[in-house]
């Protein structure tokens, strides 16, 4: 359980069904935020890549420094996040279908709120990756720093 809310995915709850897995957190801004992976989003250098980033936004959004609560529950696989005071509780749940390649998000609140969902990608120019990873197809043990060959990360495209 979370008292507080969570600046970046270091404080993130790891949800998904085998396919799918999500990394959420909720920001002191009270946006839910989560990255979206999958067992089968290969990049083009062998790498496990994240598909994105999600931003749950709600407007308005109660101050999170009222009452927060974020919990992983283990018995149905969902974040159950709940902040705000007795006029503007706001309850927001996130979970993967466990049958289906399905992202859930449900928000209750005490008064009229709008949620907006946004993808926000990181990975927008082309850069020289500094350091290889685990999975990188790319690492040589024979060769100068580990590396077989340059690697490079392509910007993603949102189709």
């Amino acid at each position: 359980m979370w008292d507080s809310p969570s600046r970046d995915a270091f404080g993130s709850m790891p949800l998904g069904n085998g396919q799918i897995g999500v990394n959420a957190w909720v920001e002191p801004s009270g946006h839910l935020v989560f990255y979206i992976g999958r067992t089968d989003s290969w990049g083009d250098n062998g790498r496990l890549l994240k598909l994105g980033r999600v931003r749950i936004s709600l407007s308005p959004s109660p101050s999170t420094e009222k009452q927060f609560e974020q919990r992983l529950s283990l018995k149905d696989a969902t974040l159950v996040a709940r902040w705000g005071g007795q006029d503007d509780k706001v309850t927001l749940r996130l979970w993967v279908d466990a049958n289906h390649p399905v992202i859930h998000v449900t928000v209750e609140s005490r008064r009229p709120t709008a949620a907006t969902a946004a993808i926000e990608l990181w990975r927008v120019r082309r850069h020289e990756l500094s350091a290889l990873e685990v999975s990188d197809v790319m690492w040589d043990y024979s060769r100068p720093e580990n590396k077989h060959a340059l690697t490079f990360v392509e910007p993603d495209t949102l189709l």
